[in-house]
């Protein structure tokens, strides 16, 4: 049927232990008993029409009473023996996992909060999973006991006591794996907005360089395909702008859900991007002035020569106006002019 309760549980090795007693201290009397009727057997062998029978069947069913009581006695105290190292078995394990989600839990949710080292977050919740995983084994091994001893007991169902500690072992393991799994999914939430923004910080200082190089390659006399060239590195710096803004909004969302040491050099790495385009934005500004003003001058230059070419051709022409003479010659002159 079912076990005795186990708040008397620790009593009854004792009370089987002083039956045990008593009965090795009667074995000598049992021992006594069975060697006097066997003297009697022979004694009333000796005898005529004797009958032994009823003496015999008397003392073999005490004997078998006897065999079966230290039987039963014996079975009884290897049961409660069990029962009682599988209960101190399932204490020491809730002791153990209450001891190490106190600190373990803790440990890993505040290494997780700071950030301050991938590595060493990565660590933690590996070495983490892995306790998990041990005491979880430890439980399963727990459970099979469990089994066996409803099997060994004959018990219709497990102890209530067990039932409910072994619920609750059950429970504080699901919460760890819960934890772990939360703490997991943060740090890979973490991982990935943080190489989102590694390579859109890539990206900026690629096209920094781009646009640094471009500036360098044009030349000192510009012409207007330079000004178009300029003119498309500062619609780049634009969006440079643009991505930075992003950057530092997705950065600064990152911090404050998950403050670390590593964003913090993001934040400054950021910060000298933002510096470094602001330099390449007034040089862009400066170069398209200055290509600019050379092509207004060259422009200038060029009108200043033809005005001054158109003065000396007028004056020409006036002379032709003005000479005579050949008129052969004077005709070729205005042709040439013309």
């Amino acid at each position: 049927g079912s076990l005795v309760s186990l708040s008397v549980l620790w009593y009854l090795p004792i009370q089987h232990e002083n039956v045990q007693a008593d009965l090795r201290e009667k074995q000598d009397d049992m021992d006594q008993l069975i060697s006097t009727v066997e003297e009697l057997q022979r004694e009333l062998e000796k005898v005529p029409n004797s009958d032994m029978f009823s003496v015999l069947n008397e003392m073999e069913a005490l004997r078998d009473q006897w065999l079966l009581i230290s039987e039963k006695i014996l079975t009884n105290t290897e049961r409660l023996g069990y029962c009682v190292k599988l209960w101190d078995d399932l204490k020491a394990m809730e002791q153990d996992i209450n001891q190490w989600m106190a600190g373990s839990i803790t440990h890993l949710t505040d290494t997780l909060a700071r950030l301050s080292d991938k590595g060493s977050a990565d660590a933690c919740l590996t070495n983490f999973q892995a306790e998990v995983e041990q005491r979880e084994q430890k439980l399963d091994i727990l459970q099979e006991r469990l089994a066996e001893l409803k099997e060994r007991a004959k018990l219709q169902e497990t102890p209530i006591q067990m039932q409910v500690l072994e619920s609750d072992l059950k429970k504080k393991m699901f919460h760890a794996q819960e934890t772990y799994n939360q703490a997991k999914n943060t740090l890979t939430y973490f991982d990935f907005q943080k190489q989102r923004l590694d390579d859109l910080m890539s990206q900026m200082t690629e096209r920094l360089e781009a646009v640094e190089g471009s500036l360098s390659d044009l030349t000192e006399a510009g012409s207007l395909e330079d000004i178009c060239t300029v003119k498309g590195l500062q619609s780049v710096v634009q969006q440079q702008r643009a991505d930075m803004d992003s950057a530092q909004d997705a950065l600064t969302s990152l911090s404050r859900s998950h403050p670390s040491q590593e964003l913090s050099v993001l934040s400054s790495d950021l910060t000298s991007i933002a510096k470094r385009t602001e330099v390449v934005a007034q040089r862009c500004a400066k170069t398209r002035s200055s290509l600019q003003d050379g092509l207004q001058l060259h422009f200038n230059e060029l009108v200043q020569d033809f005005k001054s070419w158109l003065s000396e051709l007028k004056l020409e022409l006036k002379d032709c106006f003005n000479q005579s003479g050949d008129v052969v010659l004077l005709a070729a002159k205005l042709q040439r002019l013309k």
